[in-house]
């Protein structure tokens, strides 16, 4: 995501100031360097995804774990990259400028981050769980739901 200290650039004009001074014909420019940004993480998402899917963990290759740790890392830093992106671009929107894709790549940055709050021993216990039997059928989960419902 190099491409953020060329928005701050253009936004800036390389100063240490926070308020963003644009003149009109600048504001093109920044949307497009914007847009650009937003398309980029959108598209790193995706790949990231592809690569997943490529390399998800087989149980049987003994790799799971470390496949799984690696895959976490990088979305970790896919996340960080995106949350930066956002932070910087609604700089530009604060401008007027009309963004397509922000609102996709907000939502795909929190269920990122809802992911990793899903840790790895986490996982683990779950499928512990399963193997052993401790689950629950769909139904009597629905029953204690309607159930803390009920007044």
């Amino acid at each position: 995501m190099s491409g953020l200290s060329l928005l701050d650039v253009l936004l800036y004009g390389g100063a240490n100031s926070s308020d963003a001074t644009v003149n009109a014909t600048g504001i093109e420019r920044v949307g497009n360097v914007a847009q650009g940004l937003i398309d980029g993480a959108r598209n790193d998402l995706l790949e990231l995804e592809k690569l997943d899917s490529a390399v998800a963990a087989d149980e049987q290759d003994g790799l799971g774990v470390q496949v799984a740790a690696i895959l976490r890392g990088m979305y970790d830093e896919w996340a960080r990259q995106a949350e930066a992106v956002l932070d910087k671009v609604s700089i530009v929107t604060e401008m007027g400028v009309v963004l397509r894709g922000i609102e996709e790549l907000r939502d795909a940055h929190g269920r990122t981050r809802a992911m990793l709050s899903v840790t790895l021993n986490d996982i683990a216990e779950a499928r512990r769980q399963v193997r052993e039997g401790r689950t629950y059928k769909l139904e009597e989960v629905r029953r204690e739901l309607r159930a803390r419902t009920r007044p």
